[in-house]
């Protein structure tokens, strides 16, 4: 049958080549619409060139077809039956050409410890961004792949490593055409740009375990999704990124990941969630250095919950959640939450913030528009140390519960990286102190509400003001009332009295015998008439 494909070029201009290329293989890129980019592609074309009337003109996908963008997908090999093999070397230079296509529906094909190399470039990164043309290893069409160790190598633009793909998932029930992808104990180095360890997209279910992805190129996530609808399941191994623009995970989908994984970004945020999506880690641990940021991203950060611009996913609540670990945050904030609604949940985790302004949170504007900047921030079992930022177009609600411990305050004035005032005006904050908690405040703080016992406020010789009013522990009346200066004369000089009053008293009855018979013999000497013998 042939292979539908109705998609009328856009006239690029050069300004939206430019953006392409400094856009994350499943960032900002990822997030935009069908028609940014759909370069040609030689085993692509089935149809001729648009006229110019015919330009700008939206892509339009056939939502029937197996393969709804209609891509005419080249591989060196391609594998359609149920198949198991071991120790093959599967490799391609071509580009826009995978080393190794699984495409059958239903069927199961088992690779154990496989040897596949690709190199060559893309010739339209947004093709082998959302569908994976030019991976090195490509599985779809309702097929179940599974690796089992063996090494993934790949050279070029656009090359990414491995690669699942649903069809249009999010178009069918959020469930894709059934594409399931497992891989397990598999080495993954990419060294292009735009070139990601590991991609799920359109709905593919992927489960990985115990994987060491290294990828050095510009915008290439060690691990990466691509529009909501797919689960992805990933238990230890590392997970590692020297690019810009390039985050160890990248999630526009459901993501947990636990067992001990490490997650290590050496220019770039550690995690993003994008959109209406989760991500949960559990004792894992992530490692950020973000210094070098893209166009849109006004503020550094380890941990980034937003919404791009046109998130793959809905609208909607992001989280993110960690519990156990440690988060090590080298520059930047280590949270960022902007143009979205987000829940951050942490829970025993060790925080280490290496930034020197110490900033934990920020919730603000930032180069995405067109949502509120809202947080809830609960904090369980962990103690924070640092500054909290507020923008005034910003919401938080933060929640310590369980002997989680906060020393520092909360702010409004935020500042870019670039020196540009996001914000001079602190806006709502909402605190909510658990009865086994402590805050202690490192400045004057001003916060929109409290909740929670006051004599766990510890205000270290600062004042809290609480929507305008200063507020202070309710024990500290109580413990002043009984030592002040003004009770100590009144009780002091009583005693003294009494005591000095006492003391004359038995003098003058002494006194008075032994002075009355020195007169009685002074008049008898004296001849009187009041003394005398009887």
């Amino acid at each position: 049958m042939k292979k539908l494909l109705l998609i009328k070029l856009a006239a690029l201009s050069t300004a939206v080549t430019a953006s392409l290329s400094l856009a994350s293989c499943n960032m900002e890129a990822m997030q935009t619409s069908e028609s940014t980019e759909h370069s040609s592609i030689s085993t692509t074309i089935t149809e001729p060139e648009p006229t110019a009337s015919e330009s700008a003109t939206e892509t339009t996908l056939d939502q029937n077809q197996p393969n709804p963008a209609g891509i005419d997908y080249q591989s060196s090999k391609t594998i359609k039956t149920a198949t198991t093999e071991k120790k093959k070397t599967y490799s391609s230079t071509g580009a826009d050409q995978s080393a190794l296509i699984v495409n059958g529906k239903k069927i199961k094909v088992s690779l154990t410890n496989p040897v596949i190399r690709k190199s060559g470039d893309t010739s339209s990164d947004d093709y082998s961004r959302r569908y994976g043309v030019n991976a090195a290893f490509l599985a779809m069409g309702g097929s179940s792949a599974y690796i089992t160790g063996g090494t993934i190598t790949t050279e070029g633009k656009g090359a990414n490593g491995v690669f699942a793909y649903a069809g249009f998932g999010e178009q069918n029930g959020n469930s894709g055409d059934g594409t399931t992808f497992n891989i397990a104990d598999s080495k993954i180095t990419t060294t292009g740009s735009n070139a990601c360890g590991l991609v799920s997209a359109k709905g593919a279910k992927t489960t990985a375990s115990n994987l060491t992805i290294t990828t050095s190129g510009e915008s290439s996530p060690a691990v990466a999704t691509v529009n909501a609808g797919e689960n992805v399941n990933i238990k230890g191994g590392t997970y590692t990124t020297e690019g810009s623009y390039s985050p160890a995970l990248y999630a526009t989908a459901t993501v947990n990941i636990s067992g001990g994984a490490n997650l290590i970004a050496n220019s770039s945020e550690g995690v993003v969630v994008n959109g209406k999506n989760e991500v949960s880690l559990a004792d894992t641990n992530v490692t950020a250095n973000h210094t070098k940021r893209s166009e849109k991203a006004k503020i550094p950060s380890s941990i980034l919950v937003h919404q791009s611009a046109s998130a793959n996913g809905a609208t909607g609540t992001t989280s993110f959640t960690m519990t156990r670990g440690t988060l090590t945050s080298k520059s930047g904030h280590v949270f960022h939450v902007t143009n979205t609604n987000g829940i951050i949940n942490i829970s025993g985790i060790t925080l280490v913030n290496e930034d020197k302004d110490k900033i934990i949170l920020s919730v603000s504007p930032d180069g995405w528009e067109g949502n509120e900047n809202v947080a809830i921030f609960n904090v369980t079992k962990t103690a924070l140390d640092g500054k909290i930022l507020v923008a005034k177009k910003g919401k938080l609600t933060i929640n310590f519960s369980n002997g989680a411990s906060f020393t520092g305050t909360f702010s409004g004035n935020i500042v870019s990286a670039d020196g540009e005032q996001i914000s001079n005006e602190q806006g709502i904050v909402y605190v909510n102190l658990g009865a086994d908690c402590t805050w202690t405040l490192t400045e004057d703080t001003h916060i929109t509400s409290f909740a929670g016992d006051m004599n766990n406020v510890k205000l270290n010789g600062h004042k809290l003001y609480v929507s305008g009013n200063v507020v202070t522990p309710t024990g500290s009346p109580k413990q002043a009332t009984p030592t002040p200066k003004v009770n100590r004369p009144t009780a002091t000089p009583k005693p003294k009295k009494k005591k000095a009053t006492a003391t004359p008293k038995p003098k003058k009855k002494k006194a008075t015998p032994t002075k009355k018979p020195t007169p009685k013999t002074d008049n008898q000497n004296q001849g009187g008439n009041n003394g005398g013998t009887p």
